[in-house]
């Protein structure tokens, strides 16, 4: 719909953030997409990059599997909700660089809905672990990409910390090799 501006597209597979950032400041790059929270700060004052932050589809979330036997009980799983400090990640990891996902869908889908999210209970999410009968010390595995998202390993690593607040005793498993894929 109008008159074209360059000659042809270029799309670049490059998978080090630092790297990406770096063709962009130095004009070897047009456009790039995932700026990590670390480095959009630098480069948004940099007069000749625009930084532009939207609302896309990707929401951070984490499944609980409701086939192992813990988490089959909705209490845990309130527990688990209730105990992550979602306002404390977006502040922390991704400094600011995000908002409450409050559904299941980003804004961005066509169906999303507004809901009412969980907030952070520690006491609410202890007494339902108790009413559960989980003990504490109880064994929680939390899987983790390591590279795939923005932040997915610091994420894991937040929550993981926050898991043993209630009780827990979290470890974290990583899996996918993504920088190499």
């Amino acid at each position: 719909n109008g008159a074209v501006n360059f000659d042809r597209i270029v799309y670049r597979i490059v998978p080090e953030d630092a790297a990406r950032t770096t063709l962009l400041e130095t004009g070897e790059a047009q456009v790039i997409d995932r700026v990590t929270p670390q480095l959009a700060e630098p480069i948004s004052t940099n007069p000749d990059v625009r930084l532009q932050e939207i609302v896309t589809s990707r929401i951070v979330y984490f499944i609980l599997n409701q086939n192992r036997d813990l988490m089959k009980d909705a209490r845990v799983r309130q527990a688990v909700n209730y105990a992550v400090d979602r306002e404390s990640i977006i502040a922390n990891i991704l400094r600011g660089y995000g908002v409450l996902a409050d559904s299941p869908v980003s804004p961005a889908v066509e169906f999303y809905a507004s809901q009412t999210p969980y907030v952070y209970d520690v006491e609410q999410a202890r007494a339902l672990l108790g009413e559960a009968g989980v003990a504490e010390g109880t064994e929680l595995v939390i899987w983790t990409p390591q590279g795939r998202y923005v932040g997915d390993r610091d994420f894991a690593t937040a929550v993981q910390s926050m898991m043993g607040e209630i009780g827990f005793n979290a470890s974290l498993q990583t899996f996918g090799d993504f920088p190499a894929y």
